[in-house]
């Protein structure tokens, strides 16, 4: 079995306010992320990368979620999906930003 990711054509999900279209990395990681990104494969998988490194706040700072949204046109709806209590969840919702713990 391989570990390596196939191109393939986006999918999109419908969910009750409409279609999801788009998927950004926001760590807390090195100015590379992006191209870190590009190399293991997810490029197509992924519409957008903010490092903190490279906007001056790690999560669970509000700035970087509040810079994310406006980066993103201020969307209707946004999610935070993480593995962190802390930096993703607890982050997020004091941005007012909904999340899912993975």
């Amino acid at each position: 079995m391989s570990n390596e990711f196939s191109a393939k054509p986006r999918q999109f999900h419908w969910g009750s306010q409409g279609c999801i279209n788009d998927w950004w990395a926001l760590s807390n990681h090195v100015p590379e992320l992006h191209a870190i990104v590009k190399s293991v494969g997810l490029g197509p998988f992924i519409d957008e990368v903010i490092s903190s490194a490279n906007v001056g706040f790690e999560k669970p700072h509000p700035a970087i979620f509040a810079l994310a949204r406006e980066l993103a046109g201020n969307p209707k709806e946004v999610w935070m999906v993480g593995d962190n209590q802390q930096a993703d969840v607890e982050g997020s919702r004091a941005a007012g930003i909904p999340a899912i713990l993975v």
